[in-house]
């Protein structure tokens, strides 16, 4: 016997236990962790409307957060390549969601990502996965100039030892030939023309 209509996709998990709470879309901004700053460090309501509730279920897949921007809003992303949990295609779609709705001169004045070689989720793993994001962040809403390249460190037993730069996407470090391999100074950001990327 023929199916008369096709299933429709389910946007709720059928049970809690089976699935995660949280829809693919949400993961991108909560796992990925997005940090938001508006020029004057106050929330922004019009960033607070990409996030829609849908019968306890966060949706956050509305690429269109213009008004946020015209606002003054930054919106810094970044998730580790080797993320077991999320998949890193999640961010880097969206971001370049965001560049098809609001235009590509939004890269670098009010959206940057930083993809993270060997970083799991939000942290961990042989990825340089510690750096000061609000300081980060800071720099860049005060001085209205994009971080370019962010000096990362990878902690064992609480003592760096390694530190590698990170690089706005699609770039990626670079090791310049000489000097260790453990010292950010000896990378530079560089285009990768393996990625995919918008710049």
């Amino acid at each position: 016997m023929a199916a008369k209509k096709p299933r429709s996709p389910s946007r709720k998990p059928p049970d809690p236990a089976l699935a995660p709470r949280l829809s693919n879309a949400v993961s991108t901004w909560l796992v990925v962790v997005v940090l938001i700053a508006a020029a004057v460090w106050a929330y922004s309501t019009s960033f607070a409307g990409v996030f829609v509730m849908d019968d306890k279920f966060a949706i956050a897949d509305n690429p269109n957060i213009k008004a946020f921007f015209d606002r003054g809003g930054k919106l810094l992303m970044y998730q580790g390549f080797a993320d077991p949990q999320v998949t890193s295609d999640n961010a880097i779609r969206y971001h370049e969601m965001v560049l098809e709705k609001v235009g590509k001169q939004a890269e670098g004045k009010s959206i940057e990502l930083f993809m993270i070689p060997g970083m799991y989720h939000c942290q961990g793993g042989p990825g340089t996965d510690t750096w000061d994001k609000a300081a980060v962040l800071d720099a860049w809403v005060t001085t209205g100039k994009p971080p370019n390249r962010i000096v990362a460190s990878h902690l064992t037993e609480g003592k760096v030892d390694r530190t590698r730069p990170l690089c706005p996407f699609p770039k990626v470090a670079k090791w310049n030939g000489s000097g260790s391999a453990d010292d950010a100074a000896n990378f530079s950001c560089a285009a990768d023309t393996a990625v995919k990327g918008t710049k």
